[in-house]
């Protein structure tokens, strides 16, 4: 019977302070790393689609080679709680490079698509 194991992942998180409004860096993160548009995406995975399809696709959608796959400004719910910051979380990926990564090692998966996180605030210390 195989044996359960306990795998531990190092995790580094960068903060990057970006000028301007919040709403200025989301817009700007918005045009760096579009929507992964999941009716196309839809399409190709129905009956007779290709992987090379899904590839061309993301080719074509990523220039800068990452995809937004779910997005929310959860700034409202954490208001409920007495917070104030806003913010707007991102999963980013490209499900070409993922695929590479999962062949390799299924459990990539638990770490792609990234996330990321816009936020306005001072950094940590």
């Amino acid at each position: 019977m195989p044996r359960t194991r306990s795998v531990d992942y190092g995790v580094t998180g960068f903060e990057v302070p970006l000028p301007g409004t919040l709403e200025e860096a989301v817009r700007r993160y918005e045009s760096l790393v579009p929507d992964h548009r999941a009716a196309e995406v839809r399409d190709i995975v129905r009956p007779g689609g290709s992987w090379e399809s899904a590839l061309a696709l993301a080719a074509s959608n990523a220039p800068h080679g990452s995809m937004t796959f779910w997005k929310d400004a959860g700034t409202v719910l954490m208001t409920l709680a007495g917070d104030a910051t806003p913010f707007v979380m991102d999963l980013m990926g490209n499900y070409a490079i993922a695929e590479r990564m999962f062949r390799h090692d299924p459990s990539a998966m638990m770490h792609a698509p990234l996330r990321t996180e816009i936020y306005r605030g001072a950094l940590l210390p």
